[in-house]
């Protein structure tokens, strides 16, 4: 047997898949990282937020995703089991694929996703890059009730309190009044820490951290 299936932790059709990777990475690239798990470097792409906060020679465990294809076997790495349970929920959505399952959790964390299709926020879910009207439609219909019964099953608060309701409703209005992404996102994760905030008063007080910022500019 090869020395890299000494990994492999389950076996179907014949296609060996790995669920889990510890080793130290080994480098990082534009979109993927290598990661050297006894002597064998594993390619992984990985969320854009995890692949810009690891730095070469940390040592890293990764649950993962082998997406099997004729001419092709790709590893996905996340460094959640929430996020890639997520990501494979996405995945069982027709029309959605890999890449655009990983582009989700490059632009919004696993919690903002599920909030966002909980509260069917079409306009949030279309600020990905590659999802259209009609797959953030499709992701609502197929995701929101499994969404809702796995909340209340493992008590994840971000979807059963309606506090990730109330990021996912600010950030659309800060969006929908002129600030980009990484800027809205910046203000409300100020707010992180700030507990029994509603959408209003999270916009408000995002607002002037906002206006504060281009004070200092000034």
């Amino acid at each position: 047997m090869p020395r890299f299936q000494q990994h492999f932790t389950a076996q179907t059709g014949g296609i060996t898949i790995i669920g889990m990777l510890r080793g130290r990475v080994w480098e990082v690239q534009t979109e993927n990282l290598i990661l050297d798990v006894q002597g064998v470097g594993y390619q992984l792409t990985v969320p854009a937020g995890l692949l810009a906060k690891v730095r070469s020679g940390q040592d890293l465990v990764l649950y993962t995703y082998v997406h099997v294809r004729e001419d092709d076997l790709s590893f996905y790495g996340f460094d959640s089991l929430a996020e890639k349970r997520l990501f494979l929920l996405m995945l069982g959505v027709s029309g959605i694929g890999p890449k655009a399952s990983l582009a989700m959790l490059s632009t919004f964390s696993a919690p903002e996703i599920r909030a966002a299709i909980v509260a069917e926020n079409v306009t949030l879910l279309t600020q990905v890059p590659g999802i259209g009207r009609k797959t953030a439609q499709r992701l609502i219909l197929e995701l929101k009730e499994k969404l809702r019964e796995a909340a209340a099953a493992d008590k994840t608060p971000g979807v059963r309190t309606g506090e990730q309701h109330g990021f996912a409703d600010a950030l659309e209005t800060l969006l929908a009044l002129g600030y980009n992404m990484a800027e809205a996102r910046q203000a409300l994760d100020q707010l992180e820490n700030e507990t029994g905030l509603n959408s209003e008063d999270k916009i408000k007080r995002a607002l002037r951290i906002l206006a504060k910022g281009v004070e200092k500019n000034d």
